[in-house]
């Protein structure tokens, strides 16, 4: 996995999951890798970025602010997705070679201000326990669907600005719990151990 976790053994509690079998040559053929396949969709990922970046940039020195604008939200949105990458390339399904699933997920987690080690301690216990509380915290259920959630969440969200930055201070000083991620502080309390 690119990113550390807890060396701490996960509690035994045994869940009934149903496993959809499959033939092996299927299994294979879902979990094959390659190197050339995951370099042409996080070049672009990452170049689709830095091109709205710059354009915003851009739009702005030459007193365009409306198409700054534009740039900037086209920015978040996909910037937004940047747990998305951390996720994956975390679980190393993205490269075929190893060390290049860490440094993308290193390079994705830092520029989404995302901490690796702290996501990955939550998220095997997560894969392991899946929607099984008290075993599994990472995605509270139920959740609230609202259409103003959905829009400040995804669309400008100012307050995930200051809550991301407040995060990554409490975080770097060693103040717990840190908040990461908006889990609550039982949760992280058993994920930082």
């Amino acid at each position: 996995m690119g990113a550390q976790t807890s060396r701490v053994p996960l509690p035994d509690h045994a869940v009934p999951w149903y496993r959809t079998k499959l033939p092996p040559d299927v299994s294979a053929a879902l979990h094959r890798t390659s190197d050339a396949l995951a370099w042409r969709q996080t070049l672009c990922f990452l170049g689709m970025l830095l091109a709205w970046f710059t354009a915003a940039l851009y739009f702005h020195s030459t007193g365009h602010q409306g198409l700054c604008v534009v740039f900037v939200l086209l920015y978040g949105m996909q910037a937004n997705f940047l747990i998305n990458a951390m996720h994956e390339l975390g679980h190393g399904h993205v490269f075929r070679t190893k060390w290049l699933n860490g440094f993308f997920c290193r390079t994705v987690s830092f520029l989404g201000w995302l901490h690796p080690d702290m996501f990955f301690s939550s998220h095997l216990r997560h894969h392991r326990y899946t929607q099984n509380h008290p075993y599994d915290q990472e995605n509270p259920q139920p959740v609230a669907l609202t259409m103003r959630g959905f829009l400040g969440f995804g669309f400008l969200n100012v307050r995930g600005c200051y809550d991301i930055l407040e995060q990554t201070v409490r975080a770097a000083l060693g103040i717990y719990p840190t908040k990461h991620l908006w889990w609550t502080p039982a949760w992280e309390e058993v994920c930082s151990y």
